[in-house]
């Protein structure tokens, strides 16, 4: 996600707009139940049943079908990652996931993909201490067909999710991440490692292991990372800096044949990566993409 600057004199007049807006709605809601304070404590994680049947009556077959991973939980089966999806947003007093996933699962839908990982569902709260939540995914195609089922490849389909989500009794299956505010969501996100990335000679040139390796070397050589293994068909690259006096280290996989690549995490020092929820600094992401773009360019040259 990337934020766009407003310019400087701008920002008070919106944010004067913004303030107000926020206090009109918080203002309407006169029963206590429904104040920011009390949803927060109560009601923030409970599946709102109406519109999660609403919603799930509107999805298509397809939609039903799409196979669903969070973010702690990434497929077994190789993949290719087709878009990083647009983060669904909902403002003042958002009170569950569910409302949100099938905008998301119509997404990954409309490019084609067989399923959605490294989904995520945030919830934070603004200056004012209002409750607000985005969710947000990434759409993939599997790299070889496969029969086996979504259970199988240890997934979800969206529509075993939302039915099992209505009937939780206030446990979402896949309840939210919590942050202290937007700006910790934005910078400590689930991992996206780049799943198989297609190579092409663009000038005629026959394709080989040889080029593949040539090519993330040279990227790697840019940064600089340092090999720390070279196997065949494999790569370890490690990259160390300081910033304000910390040390960082960050160790990738990066596994190669004569038409694809594709990296992997490995492991991490001073960057926050959770094993368990998978969530990391955005310079892990970051790092990975530019290390994918580095490649595909040098490779074309």
């Amino acid at each position: 996600m990337k934020i766009i600057p407003v310019a400087s004199a701008e920002r008070p007049f919106i944010f004067c707009i913004t303030l107000a807006a926020m206090l009109v709605l918080s203002a309407c809601g006169s029963n206590p139940k429904d104040s920011p304070a009390s949803q927060n404590s109560a009601s923030e994680e409970k599946p709102d049943q109406s519109s999660s049947v609403k919603l799930l009556d509107e999805l298509s077959e397809r939609d039903r079908r799409l196979c669903i991973f969070d973010r702690a939980k990434p497929p077994a089966q190789r993949y290719q990652v087709i878009q990083a999806l647009k983060p669904i947003f909902r403002g003042i007093g958002v009170a569950t996931n569910t409302v949100y996933v099938p905008k998301l699962i119509q997404q990954a839908t409309e490019l084609n993909a067989d399923a959605l990982i490294s989904y995520d569902s945030v919830l934070y709260k603004d200056t004012i201490g209002a409750p607000h939540a985005f969710v947000t995914g990434q759409a993939i195609r599997w790299h070889q067909p496969t029969n086996l089922s979504c259970q199988e490849l240890g997934g979800m389909t969206a529509e075993e999710m939302l039915q099992k989500n209505l009937t939780s009794a206030g446990n979402p299956v896949l309840p939210f991440r919590r942050v202290g505010g937007l700006i910790d969501a934005m910078l400590s996100t689930p991992l996206q490692e780049s799943g198989v990335i297609l190579l092409k000679s663009s000038k005629g040139k026959p394709q080989s292991v040889e080029a593949v390796r040539g090519a993330i070397l040279k990227a790697a050589a840019d940064v600089p990372w340092t090999v720390k293994r070279d196997e065949s068909g494999q790569l370890h690259l490690q990259n160390s800096w300081k910033r304000f006096g910390k040390s960082f280290d960050l160790v990738l996989s990066v596994t190669y044949d004569a038409e694809s690549f594709e990296v992997k995490y490995l492991d991490s020092n001073g960057l926050g990566f959770d094993p368990k929820t998978r969530i990391a600094s955005n310079a892990v992401n970051d790092s990975i993409a530019n290390l994918v773009k580095g490649t595909v360019k040098a490779y074309a040259q």
